[in-house]
């Protein structure tokens, strides 16, 4: 499904990534560890197409990421990063609206609806993003990042600010997503 070849990416003189090759087969998970400034969520832009590389390939399906990205490709990923990017004066609901409509989505009410149910916000589905915790806003952004159902999670620091019931309800997801043949990127921080 993936398949990352030789990906370098330097910041000026800096190298963030070197040479890193691997894949990811259908239905697998594969994790990321490291301190901070090891290059994690540089190596997850560069899969979700945000960043280019200074060298290397990533392919998706066969399709080069790094050179060939077209709006289809986005599809096939969803992306939970370490900030939220959500609209705050916006609620819970319409934020999802507003992401199903980027994807064109059929039947988005009743996806939409589903997705709160399984991230645990239907009950403030019109409460605005402002007023949310931190947590809630990361249960959210998971929302958002599967609401198109894509084959591949990006997952950056995902269990960052979330309480036990929230953990337990982002493995039953990863879990559920696996078992179905969808592949998951996750990246932690260690010290």
């Amino acid at each position: 499904m993936i398949e990352v070849s030789d990906i370098t990416k330097y910041y000026g003189d800096f190298p963030a990534v070197t040479g890193l090759t691997f894949s990811v087969e259908k239905g697998e998970i594969l994790g990321f560890l490291g301190p901070n400034g090891a290059g994690k969520s540089t190596l997850l832009g560069i899969i979700a197409g945000l960043i280019r590389p200074s060298r290397g390939q990533v392919l998706l399906d066969g399709q080069d990421m790094t050179q060939d990205r077209d709006e289809m490709v986005g599809y096939k990923i969803g992306v939970l990063a370490d900030h939220a990017y959500l609209y705050e004066e916006l609620t819970v609901y319409e934020n999802l609206q507003f992401y199903g409509r980027l994807y064109n989505l059929d039947q988005l009410s009743s996806r939409v609806s589903t997705v709160l149910s399984r991230v645990d916000l239907a009950q403030h589905s019109g409460r605005k993003v402002r007023s949310l915790s931190h947590g809630m806003r990361k249960r959210l952004a998971l929302g958002r990042a599967i609401l198109h159902e894509p084959a591949i999670l990006l997952l950056d620091e995902p269990e960052g600010g979330l309480d036990q019931r929230s953990l337990e309800m982002l493995r039953d997801i990863s879990s559920e997503w696996t078992s179905i043949g969808r592949s998951i990127i996750d990246e932690h921080f260690t010290q």
